[in-house]
């Protein structure tokens, strides 16, 4: 079946024209028609959606000649000289201009560099472009370009890559972990560093990062991006406590060990020798908390002061009744009871227990 005609199309189908001829648009009953004067693109209604650039731009659904002054029956016949533009059929041009847009031209041929009325030719010649290891100064020399910079102006180094500074030279030098740096110099330090000798280090450790220590000598622990000893505060060059955390002490080892809050005159050694009132040492040397009317025996109770009565399963010792004791007794007696030598008694019992007379005064 023969396909039938349709006039300025370029691209046919069984359904129409699917490509028309330069100049023409496929409408929508898929015939070409008279199109918008450099539209690349057209919306259903023929709107255009993209110009032809650079000699185009997009103007309210149509294109407009960049550089255009004045259009006789919507054709350019003069263009704007003053930028450099000329006209060269029906389009407004810039001579050896590669790119251009309304403000004039953008980028020149080779060899050549934008001026105000176009592209003209530099006096005396300068370099345009260096290799990719150099770097263009602003006396349009080419020089070697230092591989940790990565911003220049106007011939010198403005910004180095990461791990480096730009030093009063203007050359990129790199950091020393924990530095703060002050006109090029290491003038401080960051925590945990210590400024020695005109540079930033840790005690102990053997391998940095930017922010501290990643790795210490084999006798000391990383501790919060530092060396140290465990509960220490300060350690010699030796590696060993010089002063510990507060509520720790040093112990015979050397190490610093928690310190009993409940001893009273430690030894130089940090062993307890007297424990606060109301403790006693125990076999471990620490300080426990005694328990009233209680005899001990390797820091045990074992037996109880009179009027006390030893409990086994506890191994404590009280006073039935009593509502509050002291080191003699008891103080002070619940209600049925009365306070009788440091004790309490129920009326008419000589033992009692849990509110009952288990045994009789015979009195």
């Amino acid at each position: 079946m023969q396909l039938p005609l349709f006039s300025n199309c370029k691209l046919q189908n069984e359904y129409g024209c699917a490509e028309c001829n330069s100049g023409y648009r496929v409408d929508s009953q898929e015939n070409c028609q008279l199109g918008i004067n450099g539209c690349l693109l057209y919306n259903p209604i023929g709107e255009c959606l993209r110009c032809d650039a650079p000699s185009f731009e997009l103007v309210d659904g149509t294109c407009r000649v960049v550089g255009c002054l004045n259009f006789i029956k919507g054709v350019c016949n003069s263009c704007d000289s003053t930028l450099g533009f000329q006209l060269f059929n029906n389009l407004c041009q810039i001579p050896n201009c590669t790119y251009f847009n309304r403000g004039g031209c953008l980028i020149c041929a080779s060899g050549l560099v934008v001026g105000p009325s176009g592209c003209t030719r530099p006096s005396p010649p300068v370099c345009l472009i260096c290799k990719s290891d150099e770097y263009l100064g602003a006396n349009s020399k080419c020089y070697k370009r230092d591989v940790h910079c990565v911003q220049y102006k106007s011939g010198v180094c403005t910004v180095c890559c990461e791990g480096f500074f730009l030093d009063a030279a203007f050359g990129c030098q790199p950091i020393v972990p924990g530095c703060i740096y002050n006109k090029g110099v290491c003038a401080s330090c960051s925590s945990p560093f210590t400024f020695v000798n005109s540079t930033c280090a840790i005690l102990g450790c053997v391998q940095y990062y930017k922010d501290g220590c990643i790795s210490c000598d084999s006798r000391l622990n990383l501790i919060a991006n530092a060396c140290g000893l465990p509960n220490c505060q300060q350690f010699s060059v030796e590696f060993k406590c010089r002063q510990c955390n507060a509520g720790y002490a040093l112990d015979q080892s050397g190490k610093c060990i928690v310190v009993d809050p409940n001893c009273l005159t430690r030894n130089n050694l940090n062993i307890c020798l007297k424990c606060k009132e109301g403790f006693q040492i125990g076999q471990d040397g620490k300080c426990f908390s005694v328990k009233v009317g209680c005899n001990y025996i390797d820091g045990r109770c074992t037996s109880c002061r009179a009027p006390f009565i030893y409990i086994p399963t506890s191994e404590s010792c009280e006073i039935d009744g009593c509502l509050s004791y002291f080191v003699g007794g008891c103080e002070k007696c619940e209600n049925e009871y009365t306070l009788l030598y440091n004790s309490c008694k129920l009326p008419k019992c000589l033992i009692s227990k849990k509110g009952k007379c288990i045994q009789c005064d015979p009195d």
